[in-house]
């Protein structure tokens, strides 16, 4: 229901600065983990099962994935007025954040920053191996090139040289 490139304008936050309230999700997963039977959630009984979301996409807006964790809570608890899928997809549909609150924050964190191989053009290791070849691409840019130790190389001077 919420994989996918949606209006998620029902699931901003109020200060949220994005452009367009128009994002991919390309996962969310539910996961229900094993009891905690090594008594790591020590405010919890032991064997307590606790729920992951995991969600995935290119960019997301201002508390989004808190008020995505709401939305299926809220269905999972049955305290939407329609089947849980249905009201769901009616959270979205409306485009107000009026229908609930984020959930807090705490536990919700970062897991993984990827990128596709294609937006490494070259890694800077690979590109400025050489010096000889390092010093015929920045010749070649029209600059001044006279040193006998190669000058630190900035992320701008990499882009150029990595072309």
């Amino acid at each position: 229901v919420l994989a996918g490139h949606h209006d998620f304008s029902a699931f901003r936050g109020a200060r949220c600065t994005a452009v367009s309230p128009v994002v991919t999700l390309d996962a969310l997963d539910v996961i229900l983990e094993q009891p905690d039977t090594l008594d790591t959630l020590r405010d919890e009984p032991r064997g307590t099962q606790s729920i992951s979301v995991r969600v995935r996409g290119q960019s997301f807006l201002r508390k989004q994935v808190r008020y995505l964790v709401a939305a299926l809570l809220e269905a999972g608890a049955g305290r939407l007025r329609d089947e849980p899928e249905k009201g769901v997809r009616r959270i979205l549909a409306s485009g107000s954040t009026g229908w609930g609150k984020p959930v807090a924050p705490h536990g919700l964190y970062l897991a993984r920053v990827e990128y596709p191989a294609e937006a490494y053009l070259h890694t800077t290791k690979n590109c400025l191996q050489d010096d000889d070849a390092r010093q015929a691409r920045l010749a070649s840019c029209g600059e001044a090139v006279g040193s006998q130790q190669p000058a630190p190389v900035t992320c701008d001077e990499a882009q150029v040289l990595c072309r």
